[in-house]
C-alpha cells in the first residue's frame, strides 16, 4: 500500500529505499515462518515432501500469475493514458506509468486483503481432522 503513495516526483534514496527494505524484511520472516507451521504441522506423516513441494509450486505459480495480472493492470492505464496524449515521452507519460503502477499496487493491496479475509474464514484453528 505504501508503494502507491509513491507520485512523479519520488526519488528512490528517500521515498523508496526504507519501503524496500520493509517489505523485505516483512516477506522474508512471513515466508519463513508460513513454511515452517506447514512443515511443523505435517511432521511425523510422511507428507511433508508433498507439503513442500506444494507450497513452493504455489509460491512460484502466485508470483507469476500475480505480476502477470498486476503488469497488465498497470500498463492498460498507461496505454490509456498514451491514447489521450500521444507522442514524445512527456510529463504526461511519467504521470500515466506512476498512475499504472499506483493502480498495480492498489489491486495488489485488494487482493491481499481478500487473501486476510479468506484466509480468517476458511482456515480454523486446532489440528487437523485425522481420516
Amino acid at each position: 500500500m505504501w508503494f502507491a503513495q509513491v507520485d512523479v516526483r519520488s526519488s528512490y534514496f528517500p521515498d523508496l529505499l526504507w519501503l524496500a527494505l520493509i517489505a523485505g524484511a516483512g516477506l522474508g520472516t512471513t515466508l519463513v515462518s508460513v513454511v515452517s507451521t506447514i512443515m511443523h504441522a505435517l511432521s511425523g506423516e510422511g507428507e511433508s515432501g508433498l507439503a513442500s513441494g506444494l507450497v513452493s509450486t504455489t509460491q512460484q505459480m502466485g508470483g507469476a500469475l500475480g505480476i502477470a495480472v498486476l503488469s497488465t493492470l498497470a500498463f492498460a492505464r498507461v496505454d490509456v493514458a498514451h491514447d489521450r496524449a500521444p507522442g514524445a515521452p512527456s510529463s504526461e507519460s511519467a504521470a500515466a506509468l506512476t498512475e499504472g503502477f499506483q493502480l498495480a499496487f492498489y489491486s495488489a493491496a485488494g487482493l491481499a486483503l481478500g487473501g486476510i479475509v479468506l484466509s480468517l474464514v476458511v482456515i480454523t484453528s486446532g489440528s487437523p481432522r485425522r481420516e
